[in-house]
């Protein structure tokens, strides 16, 4: 978070207002009103009133526009491109960047033209559009030095250099560090060649530079911003200043304490510094920092003072994207003083802040590489924990489920954002407003909930006559482990290693709950799996006797606020079925699918797409064409990866991605007849790969479908065909659910000669709504 606010603050050394072009000096009132507005609107930004700033820019602009003034125009759209960044609204400061820049160009103005195309640059790196970032900053720096604007050259070096460094060419950036220093320093810029520095000494004390180099480097950075002005540059490079000891103090085990001394000095000085000038954003951050050094070093009473001026002061300047991180501060801190109905106020009021603004955050997140669940998942998991520990505490039964709905409402948000995350869209949102979820279970049904944490699997049972609670102690860490290796073995297709695992996580997850979900006649589980456990197929879990799925039908979902179970129709049902037998784009071919698709078509009326008309454009004219398809089945080439950019179906033609199938099935999503059914027969994701499997997981939301049936792996398609075709005859059954269908296909599998083992049936997933 620190690094996107540092970044903002670069820019605005070089995009600001100040200015006047020639174009702009005649002094006619219209132009004076219009340049007290630019005025204003930095004034405002620059004491974080950044809704404000873009108010006085916006209303600067529209007076430009009146005027005939182009170069001022484009000198207003610079501010409004300042305050959208600021605002984490990427998409809309670019775009105005780039108006900004032709703007400039049709007024004859490189000035501005430049400045503007550094912002839109360093916007559309911040977006993790890299390869145009790079391009556009490098023309920009080309374009500055050619013109002669070393100043200019300076800031576009410096926001290439960003670039370079957060796609680890740290050699590079540093190069570009050293050389918008120098350039800084013989302009006279003082506030960027501190920039500079504090990059410089940031990267390289990123990649484990000699310590002493990186001392060196720590103390000019140091210096160079304590000698700037008092002004907003040098309160918030102050912060990042302290942050950099932090990080030092940690890097070099020699000079810890010294390093925890220069930070807190620096944040104290940004304190004072940003009262000193209103800054109340940087106030909040200094302070904050202030409190997490505190907290680092057990001090927990001082460190909840400042958490709580940092939060009030975060609040003032209507920043959730700084006061969810004190509000968590202030809960672990509260936590471990033994308040824990405090500590409960202040997680919830984190995540309230974090929900707010935890799309804007998602550009940056991608930027850096990190998922959601990486780089927040902690705040969601430590508030279950604490309320899981509260109702194990507790006496009064009657208070015990309010603690576990509790907890598992914190995971459905963290499983929502998950997903939003991966797919980087609402698809979540979209979904949420057309159902309630599961309110209730029919009375054969159970939903298991389990939570991996870092000491304990805890298992929420909900049955039709309530929810309990289950422990077994054994950590997030010794399960990841024992998941991957029955993955991995499971695929062995010729053992039956796999069985010991197997039946491990079996006496972890299930076996706990033998007892209830017999007394309660249970004969269909629902599956919420969390972080590793979506990565294998829990039917294939084994109690020493037999398969979990001999006894029960396995439905799995993303989570509980996320399905819609509704049964599906029966009469007159629709089938699109698509698929590939030949060998197309380097993949081989699958010739059983031709008796799938075969299959299909002689139970359900509807549509085949095979081979060559199996093509993009043909998927979607069927899609679009009004026919009222129940179900769409795609038996072909599919992988699921890490990165949603990377994960498609494939067609004759070309690969189907998650938003082109998503913009296709999107249309059936408004109909009175939505999609039930998704099938994708053939798909793959990779051993251990937690986020392919998510994707895998949230594919039916993605798509617009309320169920999905899907392979964690591809399976030999003679398998695959048999399997499939099995299931479609058995869901054509009205008496059946889509969970019992897929279970009767499975078993006659299982109890056949050729495909017993579990590497050919278990890979088919159930995903969503399982009536």
């Amino acid at each position: 978070m620190l690094q996107r606010h540092l970044i903002l603050y670069c820019l605005v050394a070089f995009l600001g207002l100040a200015g006047v072009t020639d174009a702009m000096a005649e002094a006619t009132t219209e132009r004076v009103d219009a340049l007290a507005l630019l005025n204003d609107g930095q004034q405002a930004f620059n004491g974080g009133r950044f809704v404000g700033a873009l108010d006085q820019w916006d209303r600067a602009a529209d007076a430009y526009t009146k005027m005939g003034d182009r170069a001022g125009q484009a000198q207003a759209l610079i501010g409004k491109g300042m305050a959208y960044l600021a605002l984490g609204r990427y998409p809309r400061a670019e775009a105005t960047f780039a108006e900004s820049r032709a703007l400039a160009q049709q007024a004859g103005e490189p000035v501005l033209e430049l400045r503007a195309a550094i912002g839109e640059g360093s916007v559309q790196a911040l977006s993790g559009n890299r390869v145009g970032a790079k391009e556009l900053l490098g023309q920009t720096l080309q374009a500055a030095n050619d013109g002669g604007y070393r100043d200019l050259a300076a800031a576009a070096g410096m926001e290439l250099g960003n670039l370079l460094a957060n796609v680890g060419e740290n050699d590079e950036a540093a190069r570009r560090y050293r050389q918008s220093l120098a350039d800084a320093v013989a302009n006279g810029d003082h506030a960027l060649a501190a920039k500079a520095a504090v990059n410089l000494a940031k990267v390289r004390l990123e990649e484990d530079s000699p310590a002493p180099e990186v001392w060196s480097l720590l103390s000019e950075a140091d210096t160079r911003v304590r000698e700037l002005a008092v002004m907003h540059d040098r309160a918030f490079l102050l912060v990042a200043v302290g942050g950099l000891y932090r990080s030092a103090a940690e890097r070099i085990p020699g000079r810890a304490a010294e390093a925890a001394r220069l930070a807190a000095r620096a944040y104290e000085a940004a304190a004072v510094t940003a009262r000193d000038i209103a800054d109340i954003p940087t106030l909040s951050f200094a302070l904050g920092n202030q409190a997490e050094l505190y907290e680092a070093a057990g001090d927990h009473s001082a460190a909840l003072g400042l958490a709580s001026q940092a939060a009030l002061h975060a609040k003032q300047a209507q920043a959730p994207e700084i006061l969810y991180r004190w509000e968590w501060l202030a809960a672990r801190v509260l936590r471990r003083q033994g308040d824990s109905r405090g500590a409960v106020a202040a997680y919830g009021r984190a995540i309230d802040n974090l929900e707010l603004i935890r799309q804007d955050l998602a550009m940056t997140r991608n930027r850096d590489g990190l998922s959601f669940r990486a780089e927040y998942g902690a705040l969601y998991l430590e508030l279950a924990d604490l309320l899981l520990r509260q109702a194990s505490q507790t006496s009064d039964v009657a208070q015990v489920e309010p603690y576990l709905r509790g907890a598992r409402e914190a995971l459905e948000l963290l499983k929502s954002a998950e997903i939003e995350d991966y797919f980087q869209d609402d698809c979540v949102t979209a979904l949420k407003a057309k159902t309630s979820g599961i309110d209730s279970l029919a009375a054969d049904t159970a939903a298991i909930y389990p939570i991996l944490l870092e000491d304990r699997l805890e298992i929420l049972l909900s049955l039709p006559d309530g929810m309990q609670r289950f422990v077994t102690q054994v950590g997030a860490k010794k399960i990841d482990d024992e998941v991957r290796r029955f993955r991995q073995l499971l695929e062995k297709r010729t053992t039956r290693e796999y069985l010991r695992p197997a039946r491990q996580l079996y006496d972890w997850v299930l076996r706990p709950l033998e007892l209830e979900l017999k007394r309660a006649g249970i004969d269909t589980l629902v599956i919420v799996p969390d972080g590793s456990l979506r990565t294998i197929p829990l039917a294939a879990l084994h109690d020493g006797q037999g398969f979990l799925l001999e006894r029960y039908a396995v439905s799995t979902t993303p989570g509980l606020t996320l399905t819609d179970p509704r049964p599906i129709r029966r009469e007159r049902v629709q089938v699109l079925a698509a698929g590939l037998t030949e060998a197309v784009q380097g993949f081989p071919p699958l010739p059983a699918v031709d008796r799938e698709l075969s299959a299909i078509s002689g139970l359900y009326e509807g549509k085949v797409l095979e081979n060559d008309s199996f093509s993009m454009i043909n998927v979607e004219t069927e899609l679009e064409s009004g026919r009222p398809y129940d179900i769409v089945h795609i038996a072909s080439h599919g992988q699921f990866e890490s990165d949603v950019h990377e994960s498609f179906l494939l067609t004759s033609d070309t690969r189907l991605t998650m938003d082109k199938l998503e913009g296709f099935m999107g249309v059936t999503a408004h109909r009175d007849r939505p999609v039930e059914l998704l099938t994708l027969s053939a798909c793959q994701t990779a051993v251990g790969d937690d986020r392919a499997a998510l994707g895998l997981a949230g594919v039916a939301i993605k798509a617009g479908a309320r169920s999905a049936v899907a392979t964690l792996w591809s399976v030999n398609d003679r398998a695959s065909a048999e399997l499939v075709s099995e299931f479609y005859r058995q869901l054509s059954d009205p008496s059946l659910s889509k969970a019992d269908a897929l279970r009767e296909a499975q078993l006659a599998m299982l109890h056949g000669s050729r495909f017993a083992h579990p590497v050919y049936w278990s890979s088919f997933l159930l995903i969503g709504n399982w009536l």
